[in-house]
């Protein structure tokens, strides 16, 4: 089965066409819906999302490395396994 093609195409006026397959068309108008946003303004959202990751993970990499330093980290042996369960209620 060969790839889907994503086009890019810059608009005139400055906006941005994006060629997406179905089943991803699908997804995210099932998600929009369910958020109550329009299509447009869900993916709109999700690429600012997206686009604003970058600086999260330059600084999330800045608290690692000055965590290191410092000595006052999790060690993996104790954090690894609770990363599993992250985000889940915890019972009591």
């Amino acid at each position: 089965m060969g790839r889907q093609r994503r086009y890019i195409y810059r608009m005139a006026d400055d906006g941005v066409t994006i060629r997406i397959d179905e089943a991803l068309q699908a997804r995210l108008e099932a998600a929009a819906e369910a958020s109550g946003e329009t299509f447009e303004q869900y993916v709109r959202h999700a690429l600012e999302v997206f686009a604003d990751s970058a600086t999260d993970w330059d600084e999330v990499e800045l608290i690692c490395n000055e965590t290191r330093e410092a000595g006052d980290g999790i060690p993996w042996e104790d954090f690894g396994p609770r990363l599993k369960t992250l985000g889940q209620r915890r019972p009591g």
